[in-house]
């Protein structure tokens, strides 16, 4: 089997822009029929910094009829929010939710989240403090729900480059392909005018993905 390395941002964070994933849930197992459902109401506050873009990351789990996740007030300084969790129900076993913030801001940049529910709580980190390591927090006794800020992630590690080529599809094309009926993977014949795309992924380690051929063709 080939072992393969976690690759970790190697320089530290210097300023500008960076991914911070916020997440909040867990609780008691549910194995021991101890789960239940957590209320959650707080809000997010960035300082010395600016919030680019928030993203939720929720699920549908627990059925509930009447909670909701709900954000709001988004603007360049934070977001308040309303979620529930629990272990009952939980999406491929994950009883967590949470949002991920990109943040334009410097190491001294600081990220707050003050909870009214479950608890008063109030939580603060440096973006320099995330970068080198990430921080958790029990809400309340061991079991209890528990809120966790993610280590920071610099560009360097979620953005890419990228190429497109793209064969001309004509008689006059210089590659000297020529179109021609063709069957696709169910055997269907494509007309002459469809053309079909591979997106190939090359992580920075030399793995690789590469997808199905997604088919386009003219409309009629």
């Amino acid at each position: 089997t080939e072992r393969v390395p976690t690759v970790l941002p190697q320089d530290p964070f210097a300023g500008g822009r960076a991914k911070l994933r916020i997440r909040w849930g867990w609780g008691p197992w549910a194995a021991l029929d101890m789960a239940r459902t957590c209320d959650w109401k707080g809000e997010i506050g960035v300082a010395g910094g600016t919030v680019v873009k928030a993203t939720p990351i929720i699920q549908s789990g627990p059925c509930d009829d009447d909670r909701r996740d709900t954000f709001r007030n988004v603007t360049a300084s934070g977001l308040s929010f309303t979620s529930f969790t629990s272990r009952h129900q939980a999406f491929n076993e994950d009883p967590t939710k949470g949002v991920i913030l990109e943040i334009d801001g410097q190491p001294d940049t600081s990220v707050s989240l003050k909870l009214s529910k479950p608890h008063d709580l109030h939580y603060e980190h440096s973006l320099a403090d995330l970068m080198e390591s990430s921080s958790s927090h029990f809400v309340g006794e061991f079991t209890e729900e528990a809120v966790l800020f993610h280590r920071l992630v610099v560009p360097a590690s979620y953005a890419c480059e990228f190429t497109w080529s793209d064969e001309a599809a004509d008689d006059n094309s210089d590659s000297g392909w020529k179109p021609e009926l063709r069957d696709d993977c169910r055997g269907a014949r494509r007309a002459p005018e469809a053309d079909f795309y591979i997106i190939r992924v090359i992580q920075s380690n030399g793995q690789m993905a590469w997808s199905s051929p997604v088919w386009v063709e003219a409309e009629a």
